[in-house]
């Protein structure tokens, strides 16, 4: 039925989301959340959305969103996990921000999402039912989506058309990549870790990363880093004028209660209110 809801061979009630939230407790899946900080003072920005899978054979998986999502299809697997997965995201995102003040989300989405002409609505209709502002939430989408579709221009248009934050992911490892710092509406980028990762001991990666970074300030493009191991590499990252970045030098993907007492750390460490958690973000959606 429309409401999500039936009957089972017993004539009990059946939910196919309760139904979902069971089978996806039994396969041990869940989110969690990597912290993103502000490279100037190491203050928390936000957060991007992992899934984390106790896979069968033992190991534990933290995978994106979209791979998560995407492996779902090539299954034939149908059941929401796209819509769960927003959902759940806003709604810890949003105690998150009546408790400590606005935290922007990251969510990586998959090809499919980006052109599902129906999905921004659902966005929307999500966050206004956590009360989280979908002006917080920055979805990423992977360089080599854009690049590979014919229509990834129209695309980006359409997001940033709804009101909705874009960020390239694994920038910088296509000799097209400037084409997306030139001719799309994208404004903000975040470096692949592959390239992070050499900053410190390879000049020429530096020179490298450098050009894209003078073209990206020209385009008033903002600028990200992942994959953050050190000290030197920050250093680097701070002095060509990235704004934020992530990795294990700031944190690995963690519980929502462990990411809460990070939270809470930082709180009692800088003594900042509700308000002034974020006062030195650049996000230009945001009006800071």
């Amino acid at each position: 039925t429309s409401n999500g809801t039936g009957s089972d061979s017993g004539g009990q009630p059946f939910s196919v989301n309760q139904a979902l939230l069971e089978a996806l407790n039994d396969a041990d899946i869940c989110l969690e959340y990597q912290p993103i900080k502000r490279v100037s003072d190491g203050g928390i920005f936000g957060m991007e959305v992992v899934v984390r899978w106790l896979h069968p054979s033992g190991q534990t998986l933290h995978i994106s969103p979209s791979d998560f999502i995407a492996l779902a299809e090539k299954s034939d697997l149908f059941l929401p996990f796209s819509d769960w997965i927003l959902t759940s995201a806003c709604q810890q995102a949003a105690q998150w921000q009546h408790q400590y003040g606005p935290l922007v989300m990251s969510l990586n989405i998959s090809a499919t999402q980006l052109k599902d002409s129906s999905f921004y609505s659902k966005v929307r209709s999500a966050c206004e039912a956590a009360q989280y502002p979908h002006q917080l939430l920055e979805f990423e989408v992977d360089e080599s989506i854009l690049l590979q579709s014919k229509d990834a221009l129209a695309l980006v248009e359409i997001c940033t058309q709804q009101g909705m934050s874009l960020t390239v992911d694994g920038f910088g490892l296509s000799s097209r990549s400037v084409e997306l710092l030139q001719n799309t509406s994208i404004k903000k980028v975040k470096f692949a870790s592959s390239l992070v990762k050499n900053l410190a001991l390879d000049a020429c990666m530096r020179d490298f990363v450098q050009s894209f970074v003078d073209v990206a300030l020209i385009h008033d493009i903002q600028l990200m880093a992942s994959g953050i191991h050190s000290d030197n590499q920050l250093s680097i990252m701070r002095k060509m004028g990235l704004i934020v970045g992530q990795g294990p030098h700031y944190g690995h993907p963690m519980p929502a209660a462990q990411f809460t007492d990070l939270l809470e750390r930082q709180q009692s460490r800088d003594g900042s209110s509700k308000q002034s958690i974020n006062a030195h973000m650049t996000n230009p959606v945001l009006g800071y």
